[in-house]
């Protein structure tokens, strides 16, 4: 008894003092080394869920994605009228998501039926200036936007279980959303899944036209609008997302994200 007792005050202090903790999904607990998350690593984790999140889709595996999704991807680090080259924008891409994927940048068409292929593409791939440029035959837009649902994370915690990095963050919902090419963007409602913003159903709170939100200082250009207050006003409803990263050559890449 005496060595039983000895031996579980030996582990506890071990693992108070290696910074260990135990893994809860396995019959058997495994042990789980400390690792520093550094202010770097968070604004990587931050920027690459930004980036890779869709919000059609509850559980994503980068490994599934076809190079012109991969493609996508990379353009949403730069915006779509970069001047970055594809060189640039594959070698970041790789960094982020695996040295050995295949990233292939298809024409970026226009939300907007213009009625002509022609006319809907928006930014096409020059392969020999290696960059996207802009098509001068896709016509304006006259100030308009088109209907979206947009997200809005916010950080809840790390966790390191078998060297793998679990990136958790609430997610807010809103829509139907507008944003004009002049002027800020109408929000709509807040919602706390994807389905219920899409389907407009079970909202949250009223976004637009809502004093706590909307700053409508007479002396701006324009309202504004306080997002992140939405979603620390409605945290405790949101559900979670787990963004799974792992370390290779010194680097965070993402492998997957699901609903957690």
């Amino acid at each position: 008894m005496r060595k039983k007792l000895l031996f579980g005050l030996v582990l506890l202090i071990a693992l108070v003092s290696t910074g260990c903790s135990l893994k809860k999904d396995e019959k058997r607990p495994t042990l789980v080394e400390k690792v520093t998350v550094t202010e770097q690593d968070m604004e990587t984790f931050k920027k690459v869920s930004e980036a890779i999140f869709n919000v059609e889709k509850e559980e994503l595996k980068i490994k599934d994605l076809t190079p012109e999704e991969n493609g996508k991807i990379a353009v949403e680090f730069y915006g779509y009228f970069t001047d970055t080259s594809g060189t640039e924008m594959t070698k970041n891409f790789r960094k982020y998501f695996g040295e050995d994927l295949k990233v292939e940048y298809e024409d970026i068409m226009c939300p907007w039926d213009h009625g002509s292929k022609e006319e809907n593409v928006m930014l096409y791939f020059d392969k020999e200036k290696d960059r996207y440029v802009y098509n001068d035959k896709h016509p304006g837009h006259g100030g308009g936007g088109e209907e979206f649902i947009g997200s809005k994370m916010a950080f809840d915690s790390v966790d390191i279980i078998s060297n793998e990095y679990h990136y958790k963050a609430k997610v807010l919902f809103y829509g139907t959303a507008v944003c004009h090419d002049i002027g800020p963007c109408d929000y709509g409602k807040a919602y706390k899944s994807y389905s219920d913003a899409k389907n407009g159903t079970n909202s949250l709170v009223e976004i637009d036209n809502n004093d706590k939100y909307v700053d409508n200082d007479p002396m701006a250009q324009f309202p504004t609008v306080d997002i992140e207050q939405v979603v620390e006003d409605y945290k405790d409803k949101l559900d979670t997302y787990e963004f799974i990263f792992v370390r290779e050559k010194n680097n965070l890449v993402f492998k997957e994200y699901k609903k957690a």
